[in-house]
């Protein structure tokens, strides 16, 4: 239990940076808890004076104040607990929303080269399900948790000073039902831990299906993604059945046996011997009653604490190792670059450290303004070169030069606020049209929008839409069409005003006439923007001043 305890403390420590700002709430929270402790204690007082002084006392006098004194009491416990909820949902809200923030600024961080390492699956189960045992934590594991254990020393307490021996004879149950619920709550554990790797490759498989829905269908495999989603289901509900009956035994069979039936079958019939014998009244009966019941109640609630957090520890670890991530610092002096001239010296580069150079000796020199084509046949290079260009490869030999200035000594954001890239499939969000161009300029005005999109030869396209700008375009604009697409995203560019355009297989899979126009947009460009080509069409290479083959 002090294991439990200590281990509490410290993700409390880790997870107080979340609630800055509500920080108040939590003492809110704490205090409201503790009144709210004070008058459940007060009840069974109260049911004493009713029983003893009004009932069998015949002191009618205190009726009144006996009535008064439990409806305060009810009407206090009302107005603690919608208290304690608003504290409680603040407090969750923020430090639901300010760990999601953290873990996904991590993860727009990483290093390049760890983009090939994440598993979408385990990272959508992270940002969702053990995010959401976190917000849990900070509610159960916590306020809740502090105040049920005093309760229950508080309980112990009144009831060995009301009946030492009933109570010494009924509180041997309590250890008993903490070990019996670590034993339990090691079980589930194994359970729960196989149910998250089930779930995330899951998750992982079914990112992908969605992802490439056009190529399962063509393909005919419906069928065959039907029978191993069943799979990942048949094993889901294998693990959580097994599950399900540790959960029933902890929180159904045990407390039903124990408390239920043994326990209360003792109070009665040794307080019925005590009260023969003269020892107590049948008053202090009734309230020793109404403690041991309460005293159960929260002993079951610390018990079943103490075993999610033991269940749950798999989740708040990889909640907290997500946003604990510690992101390299970005070392480079954030110069501005003079020009953009590119040149490439000497560079080699592979991706294993024996393995052959996918670029070797390799040395080119573009000029700003220059149209330049980059050929080659598959594996060759291009894609890599593309990367180089951009930072997200270094070359394991020569140096890459922008402005004259190397590419390792300047700050890639500012890089990459200069560079734009048109693909084969570009990013679009499902989204508005509006929206979509604004992630190229968030303070670009409608006018703004209008030229860039004038310029990109799809302005006409939109304003024929019923919604026009504010039409939603689908998951990655699946209601435009390929040169749509590409036009849109060179509006984007446009926007952003970026100093060097890459049109990697930018039209290969367009039609003759939707690659005339992307070609008639990319006509558009200033004449002192760098435009780099990579195609296998020689209509799009005639677009180029020179061809680089690799």
């Amino acid at each position: 239990m002090l294991q439990k305890i200590m281990y509490r403390i410290n993700v409390l420590k880790r997870i107080q940076s979340l609630v800055f700002g509500v920080r108040k709430l939590f003492f809110v929270n704490l205090f409201a808890a503790v009144i709210s402790l004070v008058l459940a204690l007060m009840l069974p007082a109260i049911y004493s004076i009713f029983v003893e002084k009004v009932i069998l006392g015949g002191k009618i006098k205190l009726l009144i104040p006996v009535v008064l004194g439990y409806v305060v009491i009810q009407l206090a416990n009302t107005g603690i607990a919608f208290l304690r909820n608003y504290c409680g949902y603040r407090i969750n809200n923020q430090g639901t929303v300010k760990m999601k923030e953290k873990i996904l600024y991590n993860l727009l961080h990483r290093p390049f080269t760890d983009y090939e390492k994440i598993n979408v699956g385990e990272q959508k189960m992270t940002m969702d399900d053990a995010v959401m045992r976190m917000c849990d934590f900070t509610n159960t594991q916590t306020v809740e948790y502090a105040i049920d254990y005093c309760k229950m020393m508080v309980l112990l307490v009144l009831l060995f000073i009301m009946e030492w021996r009933l109570a010494l004879v009924l509180v041997f149950a309590i250890p008993l039902t903490f070990w019996l619920n670590h034993i339990i709550g090691k079980k589930s554990k194994r359970y729960n831990d196989e149910d998250w790797e089930n779930n995330q490759r899951m998750g992982a498989w079914i990112y992908s299906c969605l992802n490439g829905w056009r190529e399962l269908r063509a393909l005919n495999l419906e069928e065959t993604c039907q029978n191993t989603f069943e799979t990942y289901a048949k094993e889901h509900s294998r693990i959580h059945t097994i599950w399900l009956r540790y959960w029933v035994a902890s929180v159904l069979i045990i407390p039903k046996i124990k408390d239920e039936f043994v326990m209360q079958f003792l109070l009665y019939f040794l307080g019925g011997i005590l009260i023969f014998n003269g020892n107590i009244t049948i008053g202090v009966l009734l309230v020793f009653a109404q403690y041991y019941s309460q005293l159960v109640d929260t002993v079951q609630r610390v018990v079943v604490a103490d075993a999610d957090l033991q269940v749950n520890t798999t989740f708040y670890e990889k909640a907290l190792t997500a946003m604990e991530e510690k992101i390299a610092e970005n070392h480079r002096e954030k110069k501005e670059v003079r020009s953009f001239d590119l040149v490439f010296e000497h560079v080699a580069f592979s991706y294993e450290t024996d393995a052959a150079d996918i670029l070797h000796n390799f040395s080119m020199e573009i000029k700003q303004g220059e149209r330049v084509g980059i050929v080659g046949e598959s594996g060759k290079g291009k894609t890599t070169l593309l990367k180089m260009i951009v930072g997200m490869l270094e070359p394991t030999e020569g140096t890459i030069r922008f402005g004259g200035e190397d590419l390792r000594n300047l700050s890639l954001q500012m890089i990459h606020r200069k560079i734009g890239f048109v693909l084969q499939e570009n990013m679009l969000f499902n989204t508005t049209i509006r929206e979509n161009l604004l992630y190229g300029n968030e303070n670009a005005t409608q006018e703004q929008m209008v030229q860039a999109c004038e310029k990109a030869y799809i302005d006409e396209f939109i304003q024929s839409l019923p919604d026009g700008y504010e039409t939603v375009i689908g998951e990655r604009g699946i209601k435009l069409s390929g040169g749509q697409k590409q036009r849109l995203v060179l509006a984007r560019l446009f926007l952003r005003d970026v100093d060097m355009f890459i049109f990697d297989e930018a039209t290969s899979a367009l039609d003759q006439n939707a690659e005339f126009m992307v070609q008639q947009a990319i006509r558009n460009i200033d004449r002192d923007k760098t435009i780099i080509v990579v195609s296998h069409r020689k209509s799009s290479l005639s677009l180029c001043d020179r061809q680089i083959v690799l």
